[in-house]
């Protein structure tokens, strides 16, 4: 009798063992899920910007076609065009550029009402928070890297602040949105260090915080 009882608790614990990891699972892979989906909005608001010389990467903030880049990704250069992810080519226009942040406004003059980024304050992502950069990195388009939030530090030029990533960048790269798991904007890629003293290093990319974007172009958004 003894034997059954305990026979019978143990498949009691059993169960209850297999019923929390099949619950923790679904939370996980739902968790997952909404993560995807959220990259996957921010995807389709991003695009190439190719020039006779440069390559980078912008992306809409509203759905008539107004967008956000680096201003040293079209300095130095013309003939710009936007390239969406379905390949479709369209001319561009240069709007305004802001010296101080290194931004430029841009229109795509595309005929469709245009997906675009929600935008989050940046003061309020904590250090440790997953982010994301999407971009063209080396030409290759609609590129996606994780990293994290690593904090804010002083741009020494200006005496503002930037965000460091660790997220993965390369050429092409510049002018592409950072954001968070929800697919919220919450810096825009700039430029990284790959060495110091000689030493090459890696995970200390820089953004421009999205609300000195909103600051400049707050008319401009959607």
């Amino acid at each position: 009798m003894i034997r059954l009882i305990r026979k019978l608790i143990l498949l009691l614990i059993l169960l209850l063992i297999i019923s929390y990891g099949n619950i923790s699972g679904t939370e996980s892979y739902s968790h997952i899920s909404q993560s995807e989906n959220s990259i996957r909005k921010s995807l389709d608001a991003t695009f190439s910007i190719k020039g006779d010389q440069n390559l980078g990467t912008a992306f809409f903030i509203s759905s008539n076609g107004y967008a956000i880049t680096c201003k040293h990704v079209l300095e130095n250069d013309q003939n710009h065009i936007a390239i969406l992810n379905d390949g479709s080519r369209y001319p561009i226009g240069i709007i305004s550029i802001s010296e101080k942040y290194d931004l430029a406004l841009i229109m795509v003059i595309v005929y469709n009402k245009t997906p675009y980024l929600s935008i989050r304050d940046y003061f309020t992502v904590t250090p440790g928070e997953r982010v994301y950069a999407i971009g063209s990195s080396l030409e290759f388009q609609a590129n996606i890297t994780e990293g994290v939030f690593t904090g804010l530090r002083e741009n020494v030029s200006t005496k503002d602040n930037v965000i460091q990533f660790s997220c993965p960048t390369n050429p092409g790269n510049s002018g592409g949105p950072l954001v968070d798991e929800q697919g919220d904007l919450i810096g825009v890629v700039s430029w990284k260090i790959v060495s110091q003293n000689g030493i090459p290093v890696k995970g200390l990319g820089f953004a421009i915080p999205s609300d000195y974007m909103v600051k400049e172009y707050s008319h401009y958004l959607e």
